[in-house]
């Protein structure tokens, strides 16, 4: 599989930020299929799990990070010349539900590195974090509540 160069890109870098719901895995180029396992397929019984339907993992879809409770963050490699835009899912939800939590896969990449960069503050963070145009999803609430509440590391 061709793995978009921006994709690649923002894969290698591996940004992790600290905190639970944000990203804190990343695949490698060389391990894109397996990392997909249990988003696009079933690991255990090799069952595709994509559809086209409302609710299912669409076929475009890719997963280019999970979170502490392997909840991803994807992009839809049909958007391409939209600069990747990122989207999460709770996993485990019975249905994906995408969300929306960056406007391209570099916006992602640029938060993602200024909440690493605010990682010993959080009031820092939570004022990067309400600043960004998708901050009313549920994702983003649920982030700044994980700030809010975090002891200081």
């Amino acid at each position: 599989m061709a793995i978009p160069p921006e994709v690649a890109v923002f894969i290698e870098r591996g940004i992790e930020v600290g905190k639970m719901c944000l990203p804190d895995h990343y695949p490698t180029p060389d391990n894109f299929a397996e990392f997909q396992a249990g988003y696009r397929y079933n690991a255990v019984t090799g069952e595709v799990l994509i559809g086209e339907q409302a609710g299912d993992f669409q076929p475009s879809w890719y997963v280019v990070a999970a979170n502490y409770f392997d909840d991803p963050f994807y992009v839809d490699f049909l958007e391409q010349e939209a600069g990747f835009p990122v989207y999460f899912s709770f996993h485990g939800a019975g249905t994906w539900t995408p969300l929306r939590v960056a406007a391209t896969l570099l916006d992602f990449t640029i938060l993602l590195t200024a909440l690493a960069e605010t990682a010993d503050d959080a009031a820092a963070s939570v004022r990067l974090l309400r600043s960004i145009p998708d901050v009313e999803n549920e994702f983003w609430q649920e982030v700044i509540e994980e700030y809010e509440t975090s002891e200081p590391e």
